[in-house]
């Protein structure tokens, strides 16, 4: 509000802003839409603005799946306004995936046939299906995962942890389980640190995931501690979006483990960079798996 007694003795200024904002449908009598001299705040107005829409994105059936995701850790979405590290074409087809908007058979228009997936031929062709079970990005998608679990292992070894990745071990009942990463110091206390790329759904996901890890890998604890004269060893299950996103476990993991805040990013454009290539490789299929992995390997290691 201007302080400023000829303008406010030729305009009803408070009457505008009351009906601007209740156009906005904000509340005009809101303190927190005020600055210290009870004047409006245009930043707080923005901010507000902005939660709002943001809800209303999150409560969409379809396009809002998931998107709750992306509040957890904001300093991983700078990709969105600054795509360092992306080219145009993957900050394009990264932007249709927030959407969940690519051209894929579930969307209506986009086939004249069916909207069954177009190689697999047993589910409908949804995003979720081709970022993360469709038999035929299992190569690319199989990829993602090595790639991520590497760069989180070679962060641990900068920090002084001896790592081993992909490691053979025995549960309780006899059967064979695969860790991703077992990490320790001074043999003392270990972690079985396990990431997995899935398609974002939901703001229970990443307690879910952990949980699931700590279930298959709790019962080869024992063969682990013998093996390797432990101590201890923590099970920890790190959700990694297919569409970027860093969950609030994933960043507590980087502050425990002292690691550099620059790896949530790094994770982050890697799930989006062989996610972008899972589904042109879908729609399009220009090349092979075995190609697009080598393509992709050579573009994320720069």
């Amino acid at each position: 509000m201007a302080n400023n007694t000829y303008i406010l003795n030729t305009r009803n200024l408070i009457g505008e802003s009351s009906s601007c904002l209740c156009k906005l449908h904000l509340p005009h009598t809101d303190n927190i839409l005020l600055t210290r001299d009870s004047f409006l705040d245009y930043r707080k107005i923005r901010s507000t603005l902005r939660d709002l829409e943001f809800q209303k994105w999150c409560g969409l059936p379809q396009k809002g799946k998931g998107v709750i995701l992306f509040s957890e850790h904001s300093p991983a979405n700078r990709w969105v306004t600054n795509h360092k590290g992306l080219s145009c074409s993957e900050w394009r087809d990264a932007l249709k995936t927030i959407g969940n908007v690519p051209a894929v058979r579930a969307i209506p228009g986009r086939t004249m046939n069916d909207n069954r997936c177009r190689h697999c031929h047993n589910e409908i062709e949804t995003l979720p299906h081709v970022l993360g079970s469709c038999p035929y990005g299992e190569t690319l998608r199989n990829a993602r995962h090595h790639k991520i679990r590497s760069t989180i292992a070679q962060a641990l070894r900068k920090n002084n942890f001896t790592v081993y990745e992909e490691v053979h071990g025995i549960s309780e009942c006899g059967s064979n389980r695969r860790v991703d990463i077992l990490a320790f110091k001074d043999n003392q206390r270990g972690f079985i640190i396990d990431p997995t790329v899935r398609f974002e759904c939901s703001s229970s996901q990443p307690e879910a995931v952990h949980e699931e890890k700590c279930a298959i890998y709790q019962p080869t604890v024992p063969y682990y501690l013998t093996k390797y004269k432990l101590q201890s060893i923590t099970v920890i299950g790190l959700l990694v979006g297919a569409r970027g996103t860093i969950t609030k476990r994933f960043t507590q993991f980087v502050k425990d483990f002292n690691l550099h805040p620059s790896l949530s990013q790094h994770v982050c454009l890697i799930a989006i960079k062989y996610s972008v290539y899972l589904l042109r490789n879908h729609i399009y299929s220009t090349t092979s798996d075995y190609k697009q992995v080598q393509v992709l390997s050579y573009s994320c290691s720069l």
